[in-house]
């Protein structure tokens, strides 16, 4: 069984056929693909515009995009060139004219230039977004804004990024989420949850995944095996079970709109979103 990577459209057709061996989402016109064991980037018609070099590769923000060779995290302008030398054990993409990176087994910020704007202290750090990021210290996390001071001391036992003014935050094994005041929104009662995109946010409960609103209340009620954020109106979900992954794409209504026919999916990002399919033989027909 061979599993290849392509991207389709919104009517479920593959405009870049599933010749990759992995792939990310689309980003700045860009998305990076792997061939073999290396990554580089194709436009939107499937073409290389810069080959397969790279161990790993995040998406395009702000002009840059993370890439790991030899064990080293650096970050390439749309050329391939690399602005940021490879030094790093771990970076994330730019949001907010910084990057989180690790060196010596701390997270800091750095800017455009490389050099570092919030020193590296932090045990893990999560990508700014709409001003804040979620940073661990102690096994305790919490927020601070772009000068590195804290917005929201450590106190959860996980957090992530802000989103539509709020963050899911996680409290004796629970998760809810809360607003950059600190102040619960809602209240932790999920097993898990993603960050809100198009005023909803992905939750669980149980092993079942559903839809929530601002205000905690389920839009789409939990019944999926795994799911992805909204974006462009849709969302990948998974409805075959865990063993038999089946991925398709409804809208807010909860209602399918891409047949679910994937073996796995990811978000729509510029049009296009990165599907897997297993296929006997050389070639996917």
């Amino acid at each position: 069984m061979i599993e290849k990577w392509g991207y389709i459209d919104k009517t479920g057709r593959f405009v870049i056929n599933p010749n990759f061996d992995n792939g990310g989402r689309f980003s700045e016109g860009l998305a990076g693909v792997r061939i073999g064991k290396k990554w580089g980037y194709i436009d939107e018609k499937g073409k290389f515009v810069i080959n397969p070099q790279f161990d790993r590769a995040w998406h395009f923000s702000e002009g840059l995009a993370a890439i790991e060779i030899n064990f080293k995290w650096g970050f390439i302008d749309r050329s391939g060139k690399f602005v940021i030398e490879p030094k790093f054990e771990k970076a994330w993409h730019f949001k907010d004219s910084l990057a989180a990176v690790k060196l010596n087994e701390k997270w800091g910020f750095i800017n455009f230039r490389g050099e570092f704007v919030i020193e590296p202290k932090f045990d893990f750090a999560w990508a700014f977004n709409e001003g804040a990021a979620a940073v661990e210290v102690n096994k305790k996390w919490g927020f601070i804004d772009k000068t590195g001071n804290f917005l929201i001391e450590p106190q959860f036992d996980y957090a992530y990024i802000f989103s539509e003014g709020l963050a899911p935050i996680k409290i004796n094994y629970k998760v809810g989420f809360i607003n950059k005041s600190g102040e619960t929104v809602i209240k932790p009662q999920f097993s898990a949850s993603r960050h809100f995109s198009e005023g909803m946010a992905l939750v669980r409960v149980a092993e079942k995944w559903g839809f929530i609103n601002h205000n905690g209340e389920f839009v789409i009620n939990p019944q999926f095996y795994n799911a992805w954020d909204f974006s462009e109106g849709i969302a990948a979900v998974n409805i075959g079970g865990e063993k038999k992954e089946r991925w398709g794409f409804i809208d807010k209504k909860g209602n399918l709109v891409i047949n679910p026919i994937f073996d796995y999916a990811y978000s729509f990002s510029e049009g296009l979103a990165l599907v897997c399919v297993r296929f006997e033989g050389k070639k996917y027909k």
